[in-house]
Formats: structure tokens, sequence, C-alpha cells
């Protein structure tokens, strides 16, 4: 097996030796910057510096309440073309808990370790905050007549499969990084399923959240499976159903697999009105996969909502969380539904150890 450092220490194919372009130099030379040394700690190879491989930063010093700071520069490079560790090292082998609800209107599978180290776990989250270009997306709603900000950090890959990517798109898409299929791949062997799109969210800290919502726009089929892979500090995940759901078949008490206790944990209804809409709520350890399937999309919603501290007020050092969503997206107007509010058309930002700054690079 090879070590998890090495891949993240040089790119595929490549030698110790690479080539880092210093950015903070006018006359288009570059210098070489010699590899980290040998080391058994997995966090010294992700910190962020000008011109550097990321190395150093676990997820709590990676926290907005971070007091680490590392240089800015307008571009940090680096490369995602590195491989992941060889799957079997990085990924459980274990079968999925099914978790279904009233007749499998909810309809869940779940890992609790997908990722089966939390070293490998931390890993994953601090090479893909300090590499990605996140955005902070505006839109405008014709409905309330206001413009909106996105309350969290995001980014897209992948497209549909029926189009020309280099004529069709307004905007052109973004391919699946090489250590994003690695990740694609194994999520696929494990849940039988297909995607070609993925959405990455960032959730700073516990100002940053997701109202309510369902995932079933038509251009992703009529009984869309989505994967969400989660990475950095948990946040409460709620499910509730909708108020439009069909009526319920069955008791909201009921689990299929009696032997193994479900991890769904009930949330008390606020009123009377709130007791005719079962409300759950899951936990997400970092690591862990979460498989929403069969009629889940259409008959509930899900939610991060905001971390609060006593008396309501966001909790703004809450440390990061990161999901990333798998689709199989069937139309063009899906991908740049993507795109649109996931990139937008505003600057990009980097993660640069402490806080987002606008910069260029990255994916």
């Amino acid at each position: 097996m090879q070590d998890i450092r090495s891949f993240f220490r040089n790119p595929v194919g490549g030698s110790s030796k690479r080539k880092v372009v210093d950015e903070g130099r006018d006359d288009g030379s570059k210098k070489k910057h010699k590899p980290p040394p040998e080391t058994k700690s997995l966090h010294p190879f992700f910190e962020v510096k000008h011109g550097r491989r990321p190395t150093g930063v676990t997820p709590e010093e990676a926290g907005p309440s971070s007091s680490r700071t590392q240089g800015q520069g307008k571009n940090l490079n680096f490369s995602l073309d590195s491989p992941l560790p060889t799957p079997e090292s990085m990924f459980t082998t274990s079968s999925g808990q099914t978790i279904t609800k009233l007749n499998k209107s909810l309809d869940l599978l779940y890992w609790s370790n997908f990722i089966a180290t939390p070293d490998h776990a931390a890993a994953l989250y601090s090479y893909l905050l300090h590499n990605l270009a996140w955005h902070r997306v505006k839109y405008y709603k014709e409905k309330f007549k206001q413009s909106f900000s996105t309350p969290r950090w995001t980014t897209t890959f992948g497209r549909d499969d029926g189009e020309d990517p280099d004529t069709t798109y307004e905007r052109r898409p973004v391919p699946v990084p090489p250590v994003l299929k690695q990740v694609q791949s194994q999520i696929e062997a494990r849940t039988g399923q297909r995607f070609n799109a993925i959405i990455i969210n960032f959730y700073a800290d516990g100002k940053d959240s997701i109202s309510y919502h369902s995932d079933d726009e038509s251009f992703l089929g009529s009984n869309p499976a989505i994967a969400s892979l989660t990475l950095g500090t948990p946040r409460p995940f709620l499910l509730r159903r909708k108020e439009n759901a069909p009526p319920a078949q069955s008791s909201p008490q009921e689990f299929t697999q009696k032997d193994r206790p479900s991890v769904l944990q009930p949330v008390l209804p606020s009123s009377s009105r709130a007791i005719q809409r079962p409300t759950y709520r899951l936990p997400l350890p970092p690591g862990s996969l979460l498989l929403m399937k069969g009629r889940t999309q259409h008959e509930w919603e899900h939610s991060i909502s905001k971390s609060t501290a006593k008396g309501g007020a966001a909790v703004a050092g809450y440390g990061g969380r990161m999901n990333l969503t798998f689709r199989l997206v069937k139309k063009r107007g899906g991908t740049e539904n993507f795109i649109r509010y996931n990139r937008g058309d505003g600057p990009q930002h980097r993660w640069d150890g402490s806080k987002m700054v606008e910069a260029g690079g990255g994916l």
C-alpha cells in the first residue's frame, strides 16, 4: 500500500523534485522547492504557503477561529491531479445501513465511516479546502424583487452526458478532477448508482447554512439518487416531510433493520401543525456517506441550519464543514443550473489558512 503522504506530495507520474512557479517574481522564471521531509504526521503536507503545496493544517486549525495566518497571493496554484491512496486503504468495505420511514417515503443508505480512518478524512478535507476555488454566489429572485447571496461557499464539477462542452453551454463546465473521480468511483461501487456531476458546499462557520429544500428538479430524473460525503466539523442535518407529501402509509416509527438501531433522531414538533410533518436529525460525522434515493426528494426536504449559541446568536467560531454531493444530471439545463448557482459570475476565492480571500488559481 502506498503511503498517503506521497500522493499529496507528488503529481501523477512526477518525481519528488517538483517545479513551482513563484508568483511573486516578474521575470517569468521558476524556482524549485524541495519536498517536505518525511514525517509520521499526515498534516504537515497541507499547510498553505504562497507558491507551495499545502502543508500542516488540521481541520481544527483550518477553522475560522484559527489564529494561523498563511501567506496570501493573487494566485494560489496547486494541482488536483494527484490520485488518492489505494482505494482499499482509504474507503470502508462494509455495507451501508438501510434506513426507511413511512413505507419508503424516506429511503436512505448510510455509512458512518465511509472513509475508513479520521486521518484520511482530515487529509482529504484539508487538501480540498486549500486547493479548490470557492464562490459566494449572488443571484436575483424575481419573486421577491431582491438579490441574495448564498450563505455558504460552493463550487461544482462535471456535466450531463449528452452535450458538447466546447460549444453548447453558456459557461463551459469544469471536468471532475482525478482526485474527486477516485472518490466518485468508490461511491458508485458501494451504492450501485452512477453520477456525472458534483456540487461541493463549504460551511466555514456556524453562520453558514442551507435552508430546507429538496433536490427534485426535473433535470435529475423522476426519483434521483443523491450521495453526500461529509468532511470536517459535524453539523446538524435535518430531514422534514413535505407539507404536500401524500398521506403516510405506516407509522413514523417504522424501521426496516430491526437488528441495527436507527441513527435517525426524532425532533419534537414545535406546533400541532408540525406533528403532521415528521422531522429527524441525522448525525453526519467526518467521513460519513449518506445516499438519499427513491421518493425521498419528492416527499422530504433537508437542511443544514445555523449553529446557534445560547440566546440564539450564530456561532462564528464553529469549525468548517464540507460536503461533496454527487448527482446524475440528465439535461443541459441541469449543468447550467449548477454552474449558475454554484460558481456564478462573481470573483473566486481561496482559503488562506484562516479565511477566504479573493484570489486566482485552484479549480
